[in-house]
């Protein structure tokens, strides 16, 4: 049987748990579409290549103030990371550019933004890792109508970066997809509520060293004053950003790892609906330290995997 008739023979949830795990698309709730996009990923990332046990992974959250990226080298968990950092593209790069009529002028706020964008992929993220994945930013910030002038500046340095990039592959990534895949759709919208999403994801992240990733040469606990320390940067910088960046980074690597097994389960012939319990069961292990912290509820579907 072909990959898409093994798929065809199971059901609508089944498909939509591995779309969720594997980080296919989700165009449609049609069974066909489901099937399509599950495909589409697979043959997407066969394209890449990206088997090699040493592979790279850069991942980027954007902004002009607080551009955070993070580096990995590794095929499976836990990654090593191999850079961290956080940093303000205005006080980093902006001190080097030329004004050619006048800083408020519209063609010097152009040139000028092209200028710190060029500035920080040539210092720091060139030469360009084999994966890259960045947060795609949105329109619209906490159910404003309008359009932000620091949305609109984060939007436009998404898409710079894509450009320097261009004609290699930038993997776009929104912060929803992010904290979904590890966190969000296996809680309660109730006990979602009693959360601080910011919060969440960092003590996730501080739950996962030496599990999902590791920090050469460092030894104690992860907490927002040691990890600033440790990468050298003022103890008074938030941290929510170096997460994001580091959580983009563990997402993209799991949900092609995930791909990657969904084959093998495949051509050995093994259930799907007992390869989506197995890594539902990986998630909802790594998440519990939270759900217990907060006594959290689960959805219904999920109470049957935690032992």
């Amino acid at each position: 049987m072909s990959i898409v008739d093994i798929l065809k023979s199971n059901k609508v949830n089944t498909l939509n748990q591995i779309a969720l795990l594997c980080g296919c698309p989700i165009w449609s709730t049609v069974k066909s579409e489901r099937i399509l996009g599950i495909k589409s990923s697979i043959d997407f990332y066969d394209r890449l290549d990206l088997k090699n046990s040493k592979r790279t992974t850069l991942s980027i959250d954007v902004g002009i103030k607080n551009f955070s990226y993070c580096k990995s080298t590794g095929g499976s968990f836990p990654l090593t990371i191999t850079e961290w950092d956080k940093i303000n593209l205005n006080e980093r790069y902006g001190g080097s550019y030329a004004t050619m009529l006048h800083q408020e002028s519209l063609l010097d706020k152009k040139r000028y933004l092209n200028h710190i964008t060029s500035h920080v992929v040539d210092d720091k993220l060139i030469p360009w890792a084999d994966l890259v994945v960045i947060e795609s930013q949105r329109t619209r910030s906490n159910n404003n109508s309008a359009t932000l002038p620091n949305v609109f500046l984060n939007h436009t340095l998404e898409s710079l970066i894509f450009s320097k990039r261009y004609p290699g592959l930038i993997i776009p990534m929104t912060s929803n997809q992010m904290i979904s895949f590890w966190f969000n759709r296996f809680i309660s919208p109730d006990s979602m509520k009693k959360l601080k999403t910011k919060a969440t994801r960092m003590e996730l992240a501080y739950n996962w060293i030496d599990v999902l990733f590791t920090l050469p040469n460092f030894n104690s606990q992860l907490t927002n004053a040691n990890l600033l320390e440790y990468l050298e940067l003022d103890a008074k910088q938030k941290t929510d950003d170096l997460i994001d960046s580091l959580l983009y980074n563990l997402t993209i690597n799991c949900s092609i790892g995930h791909l990657t097994e969904l084959l093998n389960w495949i051509e050995n012939g093994q259930h799907l609906t007992e390869f989506v319990d197995e890594k539902n069961k990986f998630h909802l292990q790594l998440i519990n330290p939270i759900v217990d912290k907060y006594d959290l509820k689960l959805k219904e579907e999920f109470k049957r995997l935690v032992v």
